[in-house]
């Protein structure tokens, strides 16, 4: 037999993972999600963790308990998918799993140093699949099932070497696209769902994480290693069917169940039997009733529709524009009217008629440049300031509400509510002010996120987090926190001296900007 191409390896692989029953599935994802689950917090322990020398040896025994379970796992799954194959007498998992977790642990040092030998990549990957798919007979002694495997994955080195090439690429798009879902996914459930959490408040950061980078690549690897391991249990059963014939005999079970098929259904119309004329114009124009038909019926005459909103609104206008263009067309033959009358029999009339048509050109010209200019001088001037502008008092701001929001006021209002307040003497309250209108300059230039449940300290670590490498600025918040926090919460008295410093540390920040 001639082996199956690379594309249509792959979708043989897709059409077999679709035949499979859902107990599959769920073993394979309880053994690969855990492993996965495991390894993306063994290495934040061991890297992030400052009790990570008193707990490496039991994490690692954990972490190795879950990589047997996972070869286990995948061992199941490659089971399944080669029983839709070639149904054959059950096999003795636990031994089974005995040897998966003898020969698969080799692979985690064997593999990389096939990667780095790069030649015997293709048959060294095929080998440790093909051995997870083994038959039942091979089962049972190991090393026949070694020899076995070692044979297929040489036979189907080509091959192998085609789905690697395929995979790659296939891989690194499902990555990508893998990468900027989970990216968009916080700010999505913020917009829609209203959700929020440490992920919507790390922003653009989230990405540059390696957590975030482990954990795309632990999805992606999740998704796309049954699509492989389907791929390679083909391979092998494309490789055992040339000296076994299983491909004909799984052909042979597949004629004979559409052989009887058609035996068991009985003949719609026996050889004589005829239907008479009315009954078969009636059944005619019944099957011509059905909608795979109805393209060749006559369209209905259709009912005049009552626009809906846009067109409404576009006839409207149209109507306008046309009364428009009817009034000008009408004031022009007004004024050619008048400059006829004034046409003085006997041919002397003529120059005053036409001077006077041209004045009304030049008086409607006129009119329309007015008119433009007036436009243009209203669109580019500017707003007057109000002479008597409407003052923010301290009567309209309760500022010692501990539910007030930096977002309830523009930053400039808060500004000029401190000032007003330190003109008056009331230096406490316009330092409230004055803070207010500091985290509000910050929430419009997004270093912070104002939310009623965070506190100072809260503000202070999400502008750590978000200005790295802007030491200056995260100092001045700092600064300026501290003076606030003493004088509001604290017992120190807010003097002229605080205040000044906190407006001028205020000033440094709005420069970052």
């Amino acid at each position: 037999m001639t082996s199956t191409s690379g594309l249509d390896l792959l979708e043989q692989s897709f059409g077999l993972l679709r035949r499979l029953p859902a107990s599959a599935w769920i073993v394979y994802f309880l053994g690969t999600g855990s492993f996965s689950l495991g390894w993306l917090f063994f290495w934040e322990e061991m890297t992030q963790s400052g009790m990570a020398a008193d707990r490496v040896g039991v994490e690692s025994l954990l972490l190795a308990g879950l990589l047997l379970f996972m070869f286990g796992a995948q061992a199941s799954f490659s089971l399944a998918l080669r029983h839709l194959l070639e149904p054959g007498e059950p096999v003795d998992r636990m031994r089974l799993f005995l040897l998966q977790c003898l020969v698969q642990p080799t692979k985690i040092a064997v593999l990389p140093a096939a990667a780095l030998a790069l030649l015997p990549l293709a048959p060294v990957a095929a080998f440790y699949q093909h051995f997870s798919a083994l038959r039942a007979r091979d089962v049972g002694n190991w090393r026949t099932a070694f020899r076995q495997a070692v044979r297929l994955s040489q036979r189907s080195a080509r091959q192998t070497w085609v789905a690697l090439a395929l995979f790659a690429l296939f891989g690194v798009l499902v990555w990508v696209n893998l990468f900027v879902f989970l990216a968009f996914l916080p700010e999505l459930s913020r917009m829609l769902l209203g959700i929020e959490s440490n992920f919507t408040r790390a922003g653009t950061n989230l990405i540059f994480s390696t957590t975030f980078f482990r954990m795309s690549l632990a999805v992606t690897y999740c998704l796309l290693e049954p699509l492989w391991r389907a791929s390679q249990v083909l391979c092998s059963f494309e490789g055992e069917s040339i000296t076994t014939g299983a491909d004909l005999r799984r052909a042979l079970r597949q004629s004979i169940a559409v052989l009887a098929l058609l035996f068991a259904l009985p003949p719609a119309l026996s050889a004589g039997e005829t239907l008479p004329p009315p009954q078969l114009d009636q059944s005619i124009r019944q099957t011509l009733q059905q909608p795979e038909f109805s393209w060749r019926s006559p369209r209905a005459a259709q009912k005049p529709q009552v626009p809906g909103w846009l067109e409404a609104l576009q006839n409207g206008t149209r109507t306008v524009f046309r009364a428009i263009n009817r009034g000008v067309r009408g004031l022009i033959e007004w004024l050619e009217s008048l400059a006829n009358r004034a046409v003085v029999p006997g041919g002397g009339g003529t120059a005053p008629a036409r001077s006077l048509r041209t004045s009304s050109y030049v008086v409607i010209a006129l009119c329309l440049m007015l008119i433009l200019g007036l436009v243009i001088r209203q669109w580019r001037a500017k707003p007057a300031p109000l002479a008597e502008a409407e003052a923010i008092t301290p009567a309209t701001v309760e500022l010692t509400d501990e539910t007030l929001l930096p977002t309830d006021r523009p930053e400039d209002e808060w500004t000029i509510l401190g000032r007003e307040l330190m003109s008056k003497g009331e230096t406490r309250l316009a330092l409230r002010a004055l803070y207010l209108g500091c985290l509000a300059h910050l929430a419009q230039e997004h270093w912070i996120l104002v939310h009623r449940g965070k506190s100072n300290l809260d503000y202070l670590r999400e502008l750590r987090r978000r200005a790295k490498g802007m030491a200056d600025l995260e100092s001045h918040f700092t600064e300026n926190l501290r003076l606030y926090e003493r004088s509001w919460y604290g017992e120190h008295p807010a003097t002229a001296e605080t205040l000044t410093q906190f407006l001028a540390n205020l000033e440094r920040i709005k420069s970052h900007a």
